[in-house]
């Protein structure tokens, strides 16, 4: 039975942009847990689009990742798509052999996508496992956490949240196998709702951008939970419960996906640290 499965240490490839605070923060959270021994995995490596002095904050990140002793592999997409002719699917082919030929001495069980701002091709995403965050439950918007959140201004469906999915051809619809759903008028966010009431989204948008009150909301509960969704997942990995051999299934489309709801653990946790 799964339980009985002896638990592994898993072996994870961490490829990010590495584009804001919120990527670093993943990051972070989820390295505290493997040196705390309360997640079963460890870091082979992480991928960077970006090299040293393209971003500050990208930068940041690096510092971190090297005070682990992490392996750090960059290979900044800007430059080399700037150096190879082509279609931008011809880079993006090229890019990824390049990548692929740089990471070869790694064996990493699953690769997880954590604001990583490219799209992968296929022959990376064949030879890998990728398991890919994305800002928005199964079934929901695609595109970046920031369309999703206006998208959710704009259609107010009844909960929003965010899903790890395997990484397909399809853009951002590769089947999903973990989730977390919240309802968007829960607590102090029904406040900020009643005060964007009848006011179109246009307007919000040119006058208020990301500052909007609706918008920070649904940010800060979405972001506080996608650290709880990326290891509660890894764990649900390391346990079998998510079997390696299922996620394989799933990306070749042998099975339907079921997708983990990991409400009841994630809220469990919200309230332990904020209580």
């Amino acid at each position: 039975s799964k339980t009985n499965e002896a638990r592994m240490t898993l072996r994870i490839g961490w490829f990010t942009t590495g584009r804001g605070p919120g990527s670093r923060g993943l990051f972070e959270s989820i390295q505290r847990q493997i040196i705390q021994g309360t997640l079963e995995a460890h870091i082979e490596f992480v991928f960077s689009n970006r090299e040293r002095g393209e971003s500050s904050v990208t930068d940041k990140l690096f510092d971190v990742i090297e005070s682990h002793n992490i392996p750090l592999i960059t290979l900044s997409s800007d430059r080399i798509y700037r150096s190879i002719r082509g279609s931008t699917n011809q880079k993006r082919l090229e890019y990824d052999s390049i990548v692929m030929d740089d990471l070869s001495k790694f064996t990493p069980q699953i690769c997880l996508l954590a604001g990583y701002m490219l799209i992968v091709g296929p022959a990376m995403s064949d030879y890998y496992t990728m398991i890919n965050l994305h800002p928005s439950i199964p079934g929901g918007p695609s595109g970046t956490w920031q369309q999703v959140i206006w998208e959710t201004i704009r259609t107010k469906p009844d909960k929003t949240g965010a899903m790890i999915h395997i990484v397909t051809n399809d853009l951002d619809k590769g089947p999903p196998i973990s989730y977390f759903s919240f309802p968007i008028d829960q607590g102090p966010l029904r406040d900020s709702w009643n005060e964007i009431k009848n006011i179109p989204l246009e307007h919000l948008i040119s006058n208020h951008g990301q500052s909007l009150s609706i918008f920070q909301r649904l940010r800060y509960e979405e972001y506080r939970r996608e650290s709880l969704l990326i290891a509660e997942t890894i764990r649900s990995i390391t346990t079998g419960e998510i079997s390696l051999k299922y996620m394989e299934h799933l990306k070749n489309n042998v099975l339907s996906p079921k997708p983990l709801c990991l409400n009841t653990t994630i809220e469990a946790s919200i309230k332990l640290t904020s209580g």
